[in-house]
């Protein structure tokens, strides 16, 4: 006999390990990306041709990726400063992506620091945080916003961001491997 699984439109040949009288150990081939998860079907074909099919759920194998951006601040006079600044404001996580984990990381120089105001939890769609940066007199702050986002394998986190066309007002960002340093009106960030 023989077992496939129908999944979000697309047959899969299951391989058939034990055939007994009472039960079927079948393994799931190990090569499928591409799949959100979602209610399938287990079909199941006898040598006589008897079909019987039941409803599965299926599970994508999880990947990770990592996004980080970041804002500093700096003080040259005798006066302080203090203000928010938002990091990956306008990121949409779709496909089933969320958000795994999240950290800020601070560098100063002189008496300064950074500590979130808001910033995403885990299972969040997106990777929005608020930061609030500050310094004394002659110092200065970097903080580095680190998300990371998990998903089904072979499915893309595509991200819609709209970002500012002046120059000052745009730091560089990370995603994946791939970095920025100008601005752009809109890019749309695609893994394979």
């Amino acid at each position: 006999g023989k077992v496939s699984f129908l999944v979000s439109g697309r047959t899969f040949k299951g391989r058939v390990d034990f055939w007994g009288d009472g039960s079927i150990i079948v393994s799931f081939p190990s090569n499928v990306s591409g799949l959100p998860q979602v209610i399938g079907k287990v079909e199941v074909t006898t040598t006589a041709k008897m079909k019987s099919s039941k409803t599965i759920q299926f599970m994508p194998t999880l990947v990770q990726r990592h996004l980080s951006q970041w804002r500093s601040l700096a003080s040259y006079g005798i006066l302080g400063d203090g203000i928010n600044r938002e990091f990956l404001n306008n990121y949409q996580l779709i496909n089933g992506w969320h958000v795994a984990e999240t950290w800020l990381a601070v560098e100063t120089g002189g008496h300064a620091g950074a500590y979130y105001k808001t910033q995403p939890s885990i299972g969040d769609d997106s990777p929005r945080a608020r930061v609030r940066l500050w310094v004394d007199a002659y110092s200065s702050v970097r903080a580095v916003h680190n998300v990371t986002i998990e998903g089904p394998k072979g499915l893309t986190p595509v991200f819609h961001i709209t970002l500012s066309l002046d120059a000052h007002s745009f730091p560089p960002f990370r995603c994946g491997g791939w970095r920025s340093r100008f601005p752009v009106n809109r890019i749309l960030v695609f893994w394979t």
